[in-house]
């Protein structure tokens, strides 16, 4: 054979039967048509695109420096040299930043794991007001109006509340004497009102309601409860029969009849005992009788 170029193998890349040629080493390559599955020895990554790499294990060294819109997850090392993290808003590791690093900084909007008591109130704006705090000043605990006086709040809501709490518990007796009361006072407990707490009442009368409708209490005079009672005969207890009797045309049955100055009637019947000796005009059918 004829001597053979350098760095060139014998082969046919006409794509028909032909006569070998000498191909260069990018024409064997593009004719082996080599792939990464032909490469033994690849890595996942030889893959990817270098916009897109997708590290998903190992570690990063000897690198001068790494720029990235978002970083995840935990990083660590020494960042004594950072200067710029716009977009940091956790510290998840104690004492990760020295006391200098945030000086000066307005932009940290959250400090997630920071053990509860470790902000010193000096860093505290000057608006802000914590509960038992000493260093807010009178006016920076509650809201205050123009002239410095709390506003006035609905208390509406306000439930379980006692005398003490409110300052009853200093109000002297004498402070109710001339209080004329409230409709909506509809707490005191049962049994609690003596009567003689109550108003003064007439003599002789009763505490009642006479007018239509449910209302405040009246005081009623005698004949009004009377009425109102609309007593009747099975109303009052130990009445005789007689009692219902009208005075015109009276029924007895039974009994006697005893110390009357005088009977009269305009026929008597049945048998009459007695002196008669002033009995005038008298007709005896019957029976006997004797001249006194």
């Amino acid at each position: 054979m004829a001597n053979l170029a350098a760095n060139s193998i014998i082969g046919n890349n006409t794509g028909s039967p032909a006569t070998p040629v000498a191909l260069s080493a990018s024409q064997v390559k593009t004719l082996l048509g080599i792939t990464n599955t032909d490469v033994s020895g690849l890595g996942t990554i030889a893959t990817q695109s270098a916009g897109n790499v997708f590290i998903t294990g190992g570690s990063l060294s000897g690198l001068t420096s790494v720029s990235a819109t978002t970083f995840t997850g935990a990083l660590t090392g020494n960042a004594s040299s950072a200067t710029t993290a716009t977009s940091a808003t956790t510290a998840t590791t104690a004492n990760a930043l020295a006391n200098t690093d945030a000086a000066g900084q307005s932009a940290i909007t959250a400090i997630n794991s920071a053990t509860t008591g470790t902000i010193n109130t000096a860093r505290l704006n000057s608006s802000v007001t914590t509960q038992g705090n000493t260093f807010n000043g009178i006016s920076q605990l509650v809201k205050l109006d123009a002239s410095g006086y709390i506003p006035a709040l609905n208390g509406s809501l306000l439930t379980g509340l006692t005398k003490s709490q409110v300052g009853l518990s200093s109000v002297e007796n004498t402070a109710l004497s001339t209080w004329a009361g409230s409709t909506n006072l509809n707490t005191i407990a049962d049994k609690t009102v003596t009567l003689g707490r109550m108003a003064d009442m007439a003599t002789a009368s009763l505490l009642g309601r006479n007018s239509a409708g449910s209302g405040s209490p009246e005081v009623l005079s005698t004949s009004t409860v009377k009425s109102m009672l609309s007593l009747s005969t099975s109303d009052i207890s130990g009445l005789g029969t007689i009692a219902t009797q009208s005075a015109g045309n009276v029924f007895i049955t039974g009994g006697q009849m005893s110390g009357l100055t005088s009977v009269s009637a305009t026929t008597f019947t049945g048998a009459l005992t007695g002196n008669a000796s002033s009995v005038t005009n008298g007709v005896y059918t019957t029976g006997s009788y004797s001249d006194p």
